[in-house]
Parts: structure tokens; sequence; C-alpha cells
């Protein structure tokens, strides 16, 4: 199983920010053959480099932000590949994509593809169709901006980077040794965010 990943900067307000500021991961997931997308960003063409001719089974946003969701559209078109997202999202999907279409993701939903399943975690917080999608086999969660990256976790955290409830117990509930593969940052894993704060018995990094 390949994981590929592709750091771009995520455009926010029209803008273009500093890539140490406000980068953002797109992540290509699959074998030699099939593979799925998470995230595209604002930024198709290297993400497509990344996935070299193989077949896309489907093109999924971890939330419906511009900032994830703005080359969706285009490569889920160019791909002949279904665009997924949570349909809680759908007003902040409209508010940049209009009318264009998506078909619904629910949770605990399963998505097969290269010998493999993704498992759907609804966890609403950063927006209310926020998802996080869980690979049993490879014991990897792709979380988008639910749970961010190791370098984004040290510091004064904000209240909003503090996963809500309803996240903290689906997380907590994976191992802890369960690769976090963020949409900012670098991989950790749930044992390094502290099961304690994800359980919601405290919200310290100590």
């Amino acid at each position: 199983m390949n994981i590929d990943r592709v750091v771009t900067s995520a455009a926010v307000d029209g803008e273009t920010r500093r890539l140490s500021e406000n980068s953002s991961n797109a992540w290509v997931v699959g074998d030699d053959h099939d593979v799925i997308v998470i995230d595209p960003g604002n930024r198709a063409e290297p993400i497509i480099e990344a996935i070299g001719g193989r077949f896309v089974t489907a093109v999924i946003c971890t939330d419906g932000r511009r900032e994830r969701t703005a080359a969706a559209p285009d490569m889920a078109h160019e791909l002949y590949a279904p665009l997924l997202i949570h349909p809680a999202d759908d007003e902040l999907w409209r508010e940049t994509h209009g009318d264009a279409r998506y078909m619904m993701l629910h949770d605990r939903q399963e998505i097969a593809f290269a010998g493999m399943v993704l498992t759907v975690l609804h966890t609403p917080g950063r927006t209310t169709g926020s998802v996080c999608l869980y690979a049993d086999a490879i014991a990897a969660v792709f979380t988008g901006d639910t749970l961010r990256g190791r370098e984004m976790m040290t510091g004064r955290r904000t209240r909003r980077e503090v996963p809500t409830l309803a996240a903290r117990e689906r997380l907590s509930t994976l191992p802890s040794t369960t690769t976090v593969l963020p949409g900012r940052g670098e991989a950790t894993t749930v044992g390094a965010v502290r099961l304690r704060r994800l359980s919601g018995t405290g919200t310290s990094d100590d």
C-alpha cells in the first residue's frame, strides 16, 4: 500500500499565504492500480502527477471548506471519479462551488478500494460535516483538521483546535499506535496527541 503526501499552500479568502503558515496536505492512497484522493485542496496538478495514471476510485473531502475542496470538482471531472463530502457541509460547499454535484458520505460508511477499506467517522467540530477516514488494514486515520499534525500540536492551543466531544469519543477508541495523517502538518499517532485529552479528561498537552 502506498501513501503519497502532496503539500500545497492553501487558498484562504482568495489569497495564497506562505506555505509555512498555511500549508495543506492532500493524500493519494492505494496500490499500483487504484487510489483514493483525500483533501485535494486548491491545486490539482501536483496531485494528478502523484496519481501517475492510476485509476481513481473516489475524491473525498474531510470537510466542505474551500481550502479542502477548491480543486475537487475539476479533479473529479477530469479523472472520472465520484466526489464525496458529508452533507452537513452542504452550505459551505455551495458557497464555493454553487450547484456542483457531489455524493454524500455518511457515518460508518465503508469505502472499498485497492484491497482495503476506509471507514467514515463523522467528527463534527472544525465544521459540522467534518469526517475522519480510518483504514484498519494499515492502522491509519486521515483526520483533515479534526487533529493537527505533530508540529501543529505544540505551544498554546486555541479553542477551535481542541477536538469536540464527538471527535474525542470516536478517536479515543482507536489504538494509540494508529498513525494520524492530518490535513496540516506532519504525521503523528493517536497516542502522541494524548488519549486522556481525546477521552475528555483534560485539554493540556502535559
